[in-house]
């Protein structure tokens, strides 16, 4: 499991997702990195062919290339890095979104002539998922 890069911060990560499971009963608990877990079950007809599961998470990105050959699985590589789903989001509307919504333009003065930059960091809060609250209504 990879829950953190620093060992000791995984290890203890680890350690308490063993206990919540224990405290919850459970006597035989294995971990298994989650793109290895989705390239076992996948019901993909890949006989002898390569299968890549892509796990977009919302801190870390995590690959897994794997073998099929009748109904054994072969993990062949996995590999994760530190950027994730929010990360992928921010820099797809600020290359994307962003730019339609007036990003890296220019704002005409309200008094006088003239025209300002329009503030960076405006954008960037508008492309970041966790700084905007949107009300959702039953």
């Amino acid at each position: 499991m990879h829950f953190h890069p620093d060992p000791d911060r995984n290890a203890r990560a680890e350690d308490d997702l063993r206990s919540a499971y224990e405290t919850a009963g459970f006597t035989e608990i294995n971990f298994m990195f989650e793109p290895d877990a989705a390239a076992q079950t996948s019901t993909a007809p890949l006989n002898g062919k390569f299968g890549l599961v892509v796990d977009i998470g919302g801190g870390t990105s995590d690959f897994t290339l794997f073998e099929r050959v009748g109904s054994k699985t072969n993990v062949i590589a996995s590999h994760w890095v530190r950027v994730g789903g929010t990360n992928f989001d921010r820099s797809l509307n600020l290359a994307t979104v962003m730019p339609l919504l007036g990003y890296h333009g220019e704002l005409r003065n309200e008094l006088g002539s003239g025209t300002n930059i329009a503030p960076n960091v405006l954008f960037q809060e508008l492309a970041t998922w966790e700084k905007n609250s949107i009300p959702l209504y039953a």
